[in-house]
């Protein structure tokens, strides 16, 4: 993870605390359905800042390729698809 994409996820999970509750950072960057109930519970009731902050956040994840933006994908190495290189 970048520095810019884990200042924003420190920020979103400080400040989302408020109308979210408790925020797991693991779980949020790679459990899609965990990510997408907190990004829905901010977006329902957070105020402006934190959900533009939410909106940043989903974006960083997804142009990273987290699995927040596409569930049940798992990064996999393309090189190796088929087992053991012989």
């Amino acid at each position: 993870m970048d520095e810019a994409t884990f200042k924003l996820l420190t920020s979103f999970i400080v400040k989302g605390r408020r109308f979210a509750g408790s925020i797991d950072s693991d779980r949020l960057v790679k459990d899609a359905e965990y990510a997408r109930g907190v990004f829905r519970k901010i977006e329902d009731e957070g105020d402006e800042d934190v959900v533009l902050l939410a909106l940043k956040l989903r974006e960083a994840l997804s142009t990273r390729g987290g699995t927040a933006a596409e569930p049940g994908k798992e990064p996999r190495d393309e090189k190796y698809k088929y087992g053991v290189r012989s």
